[in-house]
């Protein structure tokens, strides 16, 4: 990964609070994560105290991320893998690298579980003129 770009998801959170549509796109990737605001109609079960942010290239393929204090539930639309757990110092100690249409994620130091059976699709209305298909791969790395 070249041009890699790397976050915590804190630092994600940030970047994404700060922006007013709501919307951070990655620089040196064709990938994006946002919130309610950008996404308007995104309807996938949370707690009060979670927050929901979507990773996408802005296609149909996308993946949510039910980020609470101390545990991350992350479920993708598209790949039909059971949905990933995280739970630890998720702010600091989970990481998100982008590089063009890939994406790493780096768990370390926090403990990491599958749980079958996926929510079902949330349902999602993008808030753009235009929409670009664009390839995506999806590849996660584990330290622990």
């Amino acid at each position: 990964m070249e041009n890699e770009s790397t976050y915590s998801l804190r630092e994600l959170i940030t970047a994404v609070n700060r922006e007013y549509e709501g919307l951070f796109e990655t620089p040196n990737s064709s990938l994006s994560i946002g919130d309610e605001r950008f996404f308007n109609l995104l309807d996938i079960e949370h707690q009060e105290n979670e927050q929901v942010l979507v990773l996408s290239a802005l296609e149909q393929e996308q993946d949510y991320l039910v980020i609470g204090p101390n545990e991350v539930r992350w479920t993708d639309n598209w790949s039909g893998e059971d949905e990933r757990i995280y739970k630890g110092n998720v702010q600091d100690n989970l990481e998100f690298s982008f590089d063009e249409d890939v994406f790493v994620v780096n768990g370390k130091n926090l403990q990491f579980s599958k749980q079958s059976g996926q929510l079902k699709a949330p349902i999602v209305q993008i808030d753009m003129k235009m929409n670009n298909p664009t390839d995506r791969s999806n590849t996660q790395e584990l330290g622990r």
